[in-house]
């Protein structure tokens, strides 16, 4: 009778401490968040957790997922992902545990600031023949990471009186020779304009 007292004793303490390292409570002592932070065109997110651990970080506005990775044997973890839009704070799960922090350098935008032009760029072929015609587009970009397709809202140019560019359409004339055109792009948002120019032979 002595012996079947203490097994079930020792099974009881046995399955108690199997619980205590897999509860939520553990692993909340042990999940943690070091860094989250923008460095354009990348999110980086850092912490710590118990090795082999699972960690997924997402969007915590909108619940949109931005990446998972696994706690390392050192116990620490590390997320780098391009992600746009950039969001203003993360949420970090793992064993049921969730933390959540703020994106350090978060575009201003995601603070309620506003979207700001910084760069324009254009696309388009090195070369158009004679009498021929060809398509160019213009991308900008802005201070929260994004861009968008301004082509149709830019203003096109060119420094030759034998082409013509409207809308980003080319078109070429009679030409006597190979002439060396310059194409060009401007677009204004707000108090800011960006130009680019591409050279087409």
């Amino acid at each position: 009778m002595k012996l079947l007292l203490i097994l079930p004793r020792r099974a009881l303490l046995a399955l108690l401490l199997i619980l205590s390292l897999f509860s939520p409570s553990v692993a909340a002592q042990t999940l943690s968040i070091s860094r989250v932070e923008w460095q354009s065109p990348e999110l980086r997110v850092e912490g710590r957790g118990t090795a082999g651990q699972a960690v997924t970080v997402s969007n915590a506005t909108d619940g949109v997922a931005v990446g998972s990775t696994t706690v390392s044997e050192s116990g620490r973890w590390t997320l780098r992902v391009q992600v746009l839009p950039v969001p203003d704070e993360v949420r970090v799960q793992s064993a049921g545990v969730i933390l959540k922090a703020a994106v350090r350098n978060a575009p201003a935008s995601r603070r309620g600031g506003k979207v700001s032009l910084t760069g324009l760029s254009i696309n388009g072929p090195g070369s158009v023949p004679e009498k021929g015609t060809a398509a160019f587009t213009a991308s900008a970009t802005f201070n929260d990471g994004t861009s968008k397709d301004v082509t149709s809202a830019a203003t096109w140019s060119d420094d030759s009186s034998y082409v013509a560019i409207a809308a980003g359409l080319l078109t070429v004339q009679d030409v006597p020779a190979d002439q060396n055109v310059n194409v060009i792009v401007a677009y204004t948002q707000g108090r800011v304009t960006k130009t680019a120019q591409k050279a087409v032979v």
